[in-house]
């Protein structure tokens, strides 16, 4: 699936509308985003780019997680392309953050505006970041 995305990144185009029947996950999840902010892009956090970079992520990675391994290195690269700061927690470290969030599988993202589960391909992670998909 990855070497598809990465091949055909179009495929993955956020920027149409969210079908109805999410639209209660897709408020949830903003709502969960909103208030926990504060300690997802703290800046005293461990992270990659500059702490007052105007793009945040934040990533929940786990032990022995391989694609948690590659997702990190994507968004090193990012972090140095874009105006990017990453928030990297560890969810051993920040177990009740990620339990806040409903982290349910690592490599976890968490924008601003969403959240996504499970390694994204640097091309989509770059669409995003770039302004080429929705938010």
């Amino acid at each position: 699936i990855r070497a598809v995305l990465s091949a055909n990144p179009e495929l993955f185009d956020v920027s149409a509308e969210p079908l109805p029947l999410y639209q209660d996950d897709i408020t949830s999840d903003l709502e969960r985003i909103q208030r926990w902010s504060g300690a997802l892009f703290a800046p005293n956090l461990p992270g990659l780019g500059q702490v007052d970079a105007s793009q945040r992520i934040a990533l929940f990675t786990g032990p022995g997680c391989a694609e948690c391994e590659h997702a990190t290195q994507d968004l090193e690269v990012l972090s140095s392309v874009f105006d990017l700061r990453v928030s990297l927690l560890d969810t051993d470290s920040h177990g009740d953050l990620a339990r806040a969030m409903g982290v349910d599988a690592v490599p976890f993202y968490v924008f601003p505006r969403m959240m996504l589960r499970g390694h994204m391909p640097r091309t989509v992670l770059e669409r995003y970041l770039s302004g080429r998909v929705g938010q």
